[in-house]
């Protein structure tokens, strides 16, 4: 009966563990399902009107906010330039959905979407908040796509190969993100 006992057990170990490694399996690939390829880390609020300021938008801005995530962003830049058209772009279904709600009453435009296959042309600013190595790999969408002129703002992250028009240290004692904006003109 013991050794009953024992097979019982292995084997409820054995089920137990394959169960654990595919609930692990599909959560990661809800991950990416849910939140994009890019992790969603919001701006820091205390940063926000920096990332205005740097911009530089005037009414008739076209700010195209790539990996928007909840929005606010282009929340503030809408609510503080009178005339500016703001576009998120944003690939993970619950910070889609989240700008879709905090942005519904405002002139912003929310589009769920993979901003490497979507146009940007019409832009005229770019904010973005994305890894270097995703940089790398958007710099050129934005060079062939946008007119000369746009600028791009980038939140913590320089972009490769391009020489920024000015960097803005934002840091404050204790942080560990939001802490430089380079800033860079096509």
């Amino acid at each position: 009966m013991s050794s009953n006992y024992l097979l019982g057990s292995v084997f409820l170990i054995l089920i137990l563990t394959l169960m654990l490694v595919w609930l692990s399996m599909f959560l990661l690939h809800m991950r990416d399902f849910l939140t994009g390829d890019v992790p969603f880390i919001s701006t820091r609020k205390r940063v926000v009107s920096q990332v205005i300021d740097a911009l530089q938008l005037s009414e008739s801005s076209i700010l195209y906010d790539l990996g928007c995530g909840n929005g606010s962003i282009l929340e503030h830049a809408v609510t503080k330039i009178k005339g500016v058209r703001g576009i998120g772009i944003e690939n993970g279904i619950i910070p889609f959905l989240l700008a879709k709600i905090y942005t519904r009453k405002l002139s912003i435009e929310v589009i769920r979407d993979n901003f490497f296959k979507t146009n940007i042309s019409p832009a005229t600013h770019i904010y973005v908040y994305l890894f270097t190595d995703v940089l790398g790999k958007l710099a050129p969408k934005i060079l062939q796509e946008c007119k000369k002129g746009t600028r791009v703002v980038s939140c913590d992250y320089e972009i490769s190969d391009w020489v920024p028009i000015k960097i803005i240290d934002t840091t404050k004692k204790g942080d560990k993100l939001a802490r430089k904006l380079y800033v860079y003109e096509i």
